[in-house]
């Protein structure tokens, strides 16, 4: 179940006397690092300073903060590409208004050690655990696909979000491919059972913030104050790393130790680049060989999905697309 992030005190103050709406913007953010310019800019206060009163809604995976955008319950989101492209072939009405962090390191296999496995070709034979339609998804086939797995050349199973950890602990399964802060947590509960295989660099994660089509009430004003508070969290990231991390830590409840282990594998930029498009369609092109979308789907034109006016409001170099 996802739990709602409490608004300080002193924020609501905050807000009621700078007139802000009453009705809270919500946003379905990740419980990740990934997400770290979010919960920097509530933190700091920054969302408030723009006269937007927002709510952060937590969930486990890029695919639920989808979910809640297209059924009303958020009004933003923040996802990871592959949510993404499956969300746009079965309810293509949002947008993509930045890209907000990229990694090619963040995501990996973890594997129990006591099952024998020391690297990726181990896998072969064995039963190996995804979140299906998420960048986990994509991330364990792309790696066994690399690695000259043919379909039946390992068993996979689908992680439940809310039960991530239990398959590989229970032994259910041999290895599991997860990401961020995930890491840390399967092998923390494996003890001296499990290791993370490194990373694999011709992998590359693009996180994005999403909105909802706009309804009666709201701005393309909105979105650009909403960006503008994500400029100064960006900035305070770079600026502020100690700081930073201590944030996330304390916002995710995990040990700082850990997030300050992987800080370096993210590069936390506001921007739209031609480098979404290719890998959402690279992704539909995957998708369509695992028969994962119906016979016969034509691929969508991805560059319908963003949306860069706010952003360029904002800073028109930050966009960078072939339209």
């Amino acid at each position: 179940m996802a739990c709602l992030m409490a608004v300080p005190a002193f924020w609501a103050a905050s807000a009621l006397a700078a007139g802000l709406p009453s009705a809270p913007m919500v946003i379905a953010v990740l419980e990740n690092t990934f997400a770290a310019p979010v919960y920097v800019a509530a933190a700091n206060g920054y969302f408030a300073a723009e006269g937007l009163n927002v709510r952060l809604d937590r969930c486990k995976v890029g695919r639920t903060c989808m979910e809640k955008l297209l059924s009303g319950q958020a009004r933003f989101a923040t996802s990871a590409d592959t949510p993404l492209m499956f969300s746009s072939l079965k309810n293509p009405g949002f947008s993509v208004l930045a890209t907000l962090t990229t990694s090619s390191m963040e995501n990996r296999i973890v594997v129990r050690t006591d099952r024998g496995i020391r690297a990726v070709p181990d896998i072969k034979g064995k039963r190996i655990g995804a979140i299906k339609g998420t960048s986990s998804h994509y991330f364990m086939r792309s790696v066994l696909t690399y690695n000259g797995f043919g379909p039946a050349d390992a068993e996979v199973s689908w992680l439940d979000p809310d039960d991530l950890n239990g398959p590989i602990v229970r032994g259910e399964v041999d290895a599991v491919s997860v990401f961020g802060t995930q890491v840390h947590d399967v092998l923390r509960d494996l003890g001296g059972r499990g290791v993370a295989l490194p990373p694999m660099r011709y992998f590359s994660v693009i996180f994005n913030l999403v909105s909802a089509p706009r309804r009666a009430g709201s701005s393309e004003e909105d979105d650009v104050k909403l960006l503008r508070a994500l400029r100064r969290a960006e900035d305070y990231l770079r600026k502020n790393p100690e700081q930073s991390i201590r944030l996330v830590s304390e916002a995710l409840k995990v040990d700082r130790a850990a997030i300050a282990a992987t800080w370096g594998h993210y590069e936390f930029r506001l921007h739209l680049g031609q480098s979404l498009i290719h890998v959402l369609e690279s992704q539909f092109r995957w998708a369509t060989r695992e028969q994962l979308v119906p016979a016969g789907t034509a691929m969508p034109d991805f560059l319908d999905l963003l949306r860069p006016g706010p952003l360029r409001q904002l800073d028109p170099r930050s966009v960078r697309l072939v339209q």
